[in-house]
């Protein structure tokens, strides 16, 4: 059981840091959704996941 957990977990820090780096590595349509984005991947770690699905519409 502790097996899974210790994977979520390092799957989960996998996409978080993905979503860091494609936030400060792509260009956004608007310049203030990147501060917006990043603020809040920073502050908490589960908006990643929402990133994920809303990054075709955010980026150019």
């Amino acid at each position: 059981m502790a097996t899974y957990a210790l994977v979520a977990v390092v799957i989960v820090i996998a996409i978080w840091f993905y979503s860091m780096f494609s936030i400060l590595s792509n260009e956004f349509k608007n310049k203030n959704e990147r501060k917006v984005w990043l603020i809040g991947v920073i502050l908490i770690p589960i908006m990643s996941l929402f990133y994920l699905f809303a990054k075709k519409d955010l980026l150019k």
